[in-house]
């Protein structure tokens, strides 16, 4: 009996060690720091949601703050394992991934109206920028601009024409750096034009007074009186104090300002008398009247600025300007004369003999009624 009970015990003893060491083994599995999986995760999930949504690039310092607290999270879980697990203490790992979470939801949240708005403000920014381009070309395409100014409006074309097609294709963003370039490029060109535009507009006073003395001269003499107005792109025919006719025109490529050598294709300005008529072989435009360029005031401004050094000292001061046909093409094209259609030179031929005046003025209409800035 004895016997038996020394064997029971000796089975039972070590069974309930066992028992006692596998309850002990669970207990400390079971109470063991559980790792961060799921908030690492959530928060990893929450940041790429954020970054999909351009976070990164709308909001860059915030998006770097969620990056940082995500970064933290991974540092301080790493640092946690590598103490004896029953040591290791995930709740600032957990706090760092809360807050990365948090923020890369409002993130995502901020990025996707962001989003939202700036192709509302995209949609409206290419037409402005579209709508200043065209004006410009119906406007100002015939003036005589440098070639920098025409660079710049041919970039800005090609900038918007891009940002269009960004837009269509929902890349906002791209969209808005072509739409940054087009708008520098267009501020750049109106600047230089109306610089142009002022500078020359300076003389209006002068104009207007030159088209009222054509006025008293053809109501004194009776006699016709033209006046080119060259931003107006015509010729008004005064007889006896009235207005009895204008014409197109077409002008010399160089057109704004006055002419002050040969070969720089501007149209001069000033008093002017016809001093003779040409028909036939004589000229090659049809018909033409020869105008007496250069005049006196007109060498004594090609001396002085070849005197100032402002014109080289072989420049010459040019002449043959005249009112002749082969016009109606659309453009400036001449190389200074003024250019009218057949059918117009006809009628001003018959109606004008030598010594006919002739004014050339930039415009009869001031600068501020003409154009929109």
């Amino acid at each position: 009996m004895s016997t038996r009970k020394h064997r029971f015990k000796t089975i039972l003893i070590p069974a309930i060690v066992l028992i006692a060491l596998a309850g002990a083994a669970w207990w400390v599995i079971a109470s063991r720091p559980q790792p961060p999986i799921a908030e690492i995760a959530m928060a990893r999930e929450k940041l790429s949601l954020a970054r999909a949504a351009n976070a990164n690039i709308y909001m860059p310092t915030d998006f770097r703050e969620a990056s940082a607290l995500y970064d933290s999270a991974n540092r301080t879980w790493k640092a946690e394992n590598e103490r004896f697990f029953l040591q290791r203490n995930y709740d600032r790992t957990r706090g760092f991934a809360h807050l990365s979470t948090q923020k890369s939801e409002q993130l995502e949240k901020k990025a996707r109206n962001y989003s939202f708005d700036l192709k509302t403000t995209l949609k409206k920014r290419i037409s402005t920028l579209r709508n200043k381009t065209a004006y410009f070309n119906n406007h100002f395409s015939d003036l005589p601009l440098d070639k920098e100014v025409r660079h710049s409006f041919q970039a800005s074309v090609i900038s918007l024409t891009e940002a269009e097609t960004a837009y269509k294709a929902a890349n906002y963003l791209l969209c808005h750096e072509k739409t940054k370039l087009a708008a520098d490029d267009i501020d750049f060109i109106y600047t230089q034009t109306r610089n142009t535009l002022e500078d020359y507009f300076e003389n209006f006073s002068v104009w207007v007074e030159r088209n009222n003395e054509a006025l008293r001269q053809s109501k004194t003499t009776g006699d016709y009186v033209l006046v080119v107005s060259k931003f107006q792109k015509k010729c008004f025919v005064y007889h006896r104090g009235e207005q009895v006719n204008e014409l197109d025109i077409e002008l010399g490529k160089n057109w704004i300002g006055d002419k002050r050598h040969h070969g720089d294709k501007a149209t001069p300005e000033g008093k002017y008398k016809v001093t003779r008529k040409k028909s036939g072989k004589q000229t090659k435009y049809y018909k033409a009247l020869l105008i007496d360029f250069p005049n006196n005031d007109d060498r004594k401004r090609f001396d002085a600025e070849k005197k100032n050094g402002t014109l080289p000292r072989h420049a010459d001061i040019g002449g043959l300007i005249e009112i002749h046909g082969g016009g109606g093409r659309g453009i400036n094209w001449t190389d200074g004369c003024i250019a009218l259609t057949n059918e117009n030179m006809d009628w001003l031929y018959t109606h004008t003999i030598a010594g006919t005046p002739v004014y050339i003025i930039g415009s009869l209409v001031p600068l501020e009624k003409l154009v929109e800035w």
